[in-house]
């Protein structure tokens, strides 16, 4: 299964805001290309040629305006792997997705520090400033209260055995 296709990658000047975006955006194409590209290869194996054909049909349909035809002419059976064949293609692309995001996160750290480093700073230079005073942030930090607060959607929980299945993926 290929990806859809999406904004085309252009060139910026290096070391651009830009040229970043957009060299990462064309990271993470390329892995969930090349994780379709995977996938497509496991549905001929385990599923035969004829289910990645149907695939590859119904996804440049859907892109040219509709499937509806194909769709309708499938069985139940055809149906319910091609839906299986999507599912995991989508399971996959957000798997690249949070690898994607987990390398953005960890360049941004690396380049700017953390988030409280940068928040530390731009106290220390307000403070030089003279925007407020020390006792104002003394007062503040006596304050000051964290509570971690933990929430899942249920679309967000996954069983272990998904969890780490999708681990391996993003490993490899």
């Amino acid at each position: 299964m290929n990806e859809p296709d999406s904004a085309s990658s252009g060139s910026a000047s290096s070391g651009s805001a830009s040229s970043e975006l957009m060299t990462g955006d064309a990271d993470l194409r390329a892995d969930v290309r090349r994780l379709g590209e995977l996938l497509g290869q496991t549905l001929v194996r385990q599923e035969g040629q004829k289910l990645l054909d149907v695939v590859e049909l119904v996804r440049r349909q859907v892109r040219e305006g509709g499937a509806n035809k194909t769709l309708s002419s499938l069985s139940v059976e055809e149906s319910v792997d091609l839906v299986r064949a999507f599912s995991t293609y989508f399971h996959l692309a957000n798997v690249a997705e949070q690898v994607h995001r987990s390398r953005t996160i960890s360049r941004e750290q690396h380049r700017d520090g953390s988030w409280l480093s940068q928040a530390v700073d731009r106290i220390s230079s307000a403070l030089r400033r003279g925007e407020f005073s020390l006792s104002e942030i003394t007062h503040w930090l006596e304050n000051f209260s964290v509570r971690p607060v933990f929430t899942a959607h249920p679309t967000e929980a996954a069983r272990r055995s998904v969890l780490s299945k999708m681990k391996t993926v993003s490993e490899l």
